[in-house]
């Protein structure tokens, strides 16, 4: 293990600002994948890399705001989580689908498949936008309950409700009809 490899994130965030920039490459290597797999749930593969980028491009402009007695990994999906927030009202408000279905039909056939082959997709998608965050936070970023709540700004009482009630639907989903008879 490298000497920075034990470092603590906000050590890191502090040698960037001192000048060297392997620590930032270190920051990047230990969370990468983790917000990759975030934003590809949050707004699929083919805007995930990019927003991956935009995420560590956003964080560099402002890492000299960043204060250490915070959570860093919570700094980092905070700035995830705002992209790809841009990013999917970017897309509901210029999609218009009426002539993307008229004009392109094979698309929309290969968007809707590709949306519909997971079941976890499928019963992410009957979350609340609240509950899914939740889950997302959770499961894909890893955070705990006290760093979600502080992230969306809510109470952690709230965060846990939203947790056990989302994971009570996810399992009524894919249970499936069969077994709710």
């Amino acid at each position: 293990m490298s000497q920075q490899q034990a470092l603590t994130d906000d050590q890191l965030v502090m040698l960037y600002l001192d000048g060297k920039m392997s620590a930032f490459d270190e920051l990047y290597d230990r969370y990468s994948r983790r917000l990759l797999s975030f934003l590809h749930t949050e707004v699929g593969s083919a805007w995930a890399e990019d927003l991956l980028q935009e995420t560590f491009s956003r964080l560099l402009t402002s890492l000299d705001r960043y204060r250490p007695s915070g959570k860093f990994s919570a700094y980092v999906y905070q700035i995830a989580r705002n992209l790809a927030r841009d990013r999917q009202r970017k897309v509901y408000r210029d999609l218009p689908i009426a002539d993307l279905e008229g004009h392109h039909p094979d698309l929309v056939d290969h968007i809707e498949y590709r949306l519909d082959t997971a079941w976890v997709r499928n019963a992410l998608k009957n979350l609340s936008m609240e509950q899914r965050e939740v889950v997302l936070l959770r499961e894909y970023a890893g955070l705990s309950f006290k760093e979600i709540a502080n992230l969306i700004e809510r109470p952690v009482g709230t965060v846990l409700s939203q947790m056990h009630r989302a994971l009570k639907s996810l399992r009524s989903h894919l249970a499936g009809p069969e077994s709710q008879s």
